[in-house]
């Protein structure tokens, strides 16, 4: 049953709702190639887009989770990304969240170590220090020994002598 005669006009508005914007984006530098970036979920969202700010490029679509891993960039080079929500990704997305920057490293060009050579006895220790160029890179490095029987190495560069030999100290 309708009120509705013939020749009314009848309007309608409609609304399309859109989520928040997710907020706190955040990017932390991997390595040469790799950006992490992680935002405070938008509350009832379906799906998120990442976007590479300076070009407005979108990066990756529908990713569900509050994180993202930006892989295969440029070493030594400055990106800018946000983050944008949404319900249903055809009816259209929320706000920008917050930009971040941040550069991905310049790759390691080598690691030096304090001693070349060094005569340990058995029982003795001896700490080896290792620098990474280029310096302030933030990585560590893994130490390894050639022969765990002779000598042996910690995380920390710590050698320990166990028994007569010749071991190779290797930093990387």
């Amino acid at each position: 049953y309708s009120n509705v005669e013939y020749g009314d006009i009848i309007s309608f508005t409609t609304t399309v709702a859109v989520p928040a914007a997710p907020t706190n984006l955040k990017a932390t530098v991997v390595s040469p190639n790799e950006i992490d970036l992680t935002w405070t979920a938008s509350p009832g969202q379906v799906g998120y887009t990442i976007y590479e700010a300076t070009s407005g490029t979108e990066w990756e679509t529908q990713i569900n989770a509050p994180s993202y891993q930006a892989t295969g960039l440029q070493a030594n080079r400055t990106y800018s990304f946000y983050v944008k929500a949404y319900f249903n990704y055809q009816q259209g997305a929320s706000a920008a969240s917050n930009t971040v920057t941040a550069t991905t490293l310049t790759p390691v060009t080598g690691v030096t170590l304090n001693k070349t050579a060094t005569t340990i006895t058995v029982g003795g220790t001896e700490t080896l220090t290792a620098t990474v160029n280029p310096a302030g890179y933030p990585a560590g490095v893994t130490w390894s020994s050639s022969d765990i029987s002779i000598a042996t190495v910690d995380s920390n560069g710590n050698v320990t002598g166990i028994k007569g030999g010749q071991a190779t100290i290797t930093a990387i």
